[in-house]
């Protein structure tokens, strides 16, 4: 039979001379009736609960110390292992019924957990350019288990509906605070087509340089742009995005455009400094210079 670990067995406690399932307290005086104390129901299964809980009750003083003892002791072996293997591992602790539950069941969407996620999410669908409809893909819901058991991914109308837009506030919200600490600022706008959709769009963005010359260039919007390509439209759209955004028009440096006339008229008509492209103008000069020649018409 191998040697009882317990320090109960070797400073506190004595075999009983004739009960198996008995110990006696070495502490206790002689004649007391708490110095027998129990140890189990089985001889071959014998324990030490209630001898410690004999010796925190009455013997306390003498039981801190052996503890204390004990954890110097533990401590040493721990720090100086005789092999490469560690002599004394940590004993592994049960988990509760709460623990091996909140371990399998899934996240509530409410949760900051899944909430982090989610944001996560948001951010590879919107910065990939990937389609929302990859959040029902199969093959992307079975890696997406095997990653967090305890996730869940949102369907795409929870996306679309809840987590881009908190996200787009949330970016929107940075984005008028540099704004408005910007003493000045620049925009580069510009109508064009999306050529798998024919789809008209307007863009606008803002070009700031802070006073640490930290360079900021942001889109501001990418406005579907369906109505007729006048210049009375343009003026109409760039001051709602002002609006928005809170631009004071005292801060703008310049809007840079390309040549068209409705451009040009549009952000004239802002009452904001307009400056031409000047890579569409080199493009325009060259364009002219090339095929004002007879020759080259045809």
């Amino acid at each position: 039979m191998a040697p009882p670990k317990s320090r109960m067995w070797k400073h506190m406690f004595e075999k009983h001379p004739t009960l198996a399932l008995k110990r006696i307290c070495k502490l206790c005086p002689i004649g007391d009736p708490k110095r027998i104390v129990g140890c189990g129901t089985d001889p071959k299964k014998l324990n030490t609960s209630n001898m410690i809980q004999h010796a925190k009750k009455h013997h306390k003083a003498e039981y801190e110390a052996d503890e204390k003892l004990h954890e110097e002791e533990y401590g040493k072996k721990r720090k100086e292992p005789d092999s490469l293997f560690d002599p004394s591992p940590t004993p592994k602790k049960q988990n509760t019924l709460f623990a091996s539950w909140d371990k399998i069941k899934i996240w509530d969407v409410n949760d900051d957990r899944a909430k982090e996620i989610n944001i996560r999410l948001a951010k590879f669908l919107v910065g990939g350019c990937y389609p929302i409809n990859i959040c029902e893909d199969a093959f992307f819901l079975d890696l997406m288990s095997i990653l967090h058991k305890n996730y869940k991914v949102p369907c795409r109308d929870f996306m679309t509906r809840k987590v881009i837009p908190s996200m787009n506030d949330s970016v929107t919200d940075k984005v008028k605070g540099i704004l408005q600490n910007a003493d000045n600022m620049s925009f580069t706008t510009d109508i064009w087509t999306a050529p798998h959709a024919n789809d008209c769009f307007l863009s606008f963005t803002a070009h700031i340089m802070t006073k640490e010359f930290d360079n900021h260039c942001v889109v501001l919007r990418a406005y579907h742009f369906d109505e007729r390509h006048t210049a009375e439209q343009v003026t109409v759209t760039l001051d709602q995005i002002m609006i928005e955004y809170g631009i004071p028009k005292s801060k703008i440096h310049y809007i840079v455009s390309d040549n068209a006339s409705a451009m040009v008229k549009g952000v004239t008509d802002v009452d904001v400094p307009h400056l031409s492209c000047f890579l569409h103008t080199l493009n325009l000069i060259i364009n002219n210079s090339i095929f004002v020649q007879e020759s080259n018409k045809s």
